[in-house]
């Protein structure tokens, strides 16, 4: 496992974690430590130097979507900004449970709209 975020309270299941191949070797590029808020943004991130590759991966929690939702949105938001202010050049992956429907305009096109101020969009059009 080369990083995770877990919640510290025992009776909570949940978080992220990124695993990585054998002989792949990853560092910190950003520190996603201070982002984390249980049931909100729970991330964990590693950077591949050989494809200047920072790989983002996180958990939001289905309970209370639409309370947190703009809590999300920042936390998105602070996570693009910190990788592109480390590496205007970096490549980035970001994945994990949204716990957002991509096929309903709506909520979805304020989190699109942070992807695209950083050149990113989400490629999966069609969930299966």
């Amino acid at each position: 496992m080369a990083d995770c975020c877990c919640r510290l309270h025992s009776n909570q299941h949940g978080g992220s974690a990124i695993f990585l191949r054998n002989g792949i070797i990853a560092d910190k590029k950003i520190d996603v430590i201070n982002l984390v808020e249980p049931l909100v943004f729970e991330p964990c991130c590693v950077f591949i130097q050989h494809f200047n590759l920072l790989c983002i991966n996180f958990y939001r929690s289905s309970h209370n979507c639409s309370t947190n939702y703009n809590d999300f949105l920042s936390y998105i938001d602070e996570v693009l900004h910190l990788a592109i202010k480390a590496d205007k050049n970096i490549n980035i992956v970001l994945t994990g449970d949204f716990n957002i429907d991509f096929l309903k305009d709506g909520e979805v096109n304020d989190l699109k709209n942070i992807f695209l101020s950083y050149g990113t969009k989400h490629a999966i059009i069609i969930p299966l």
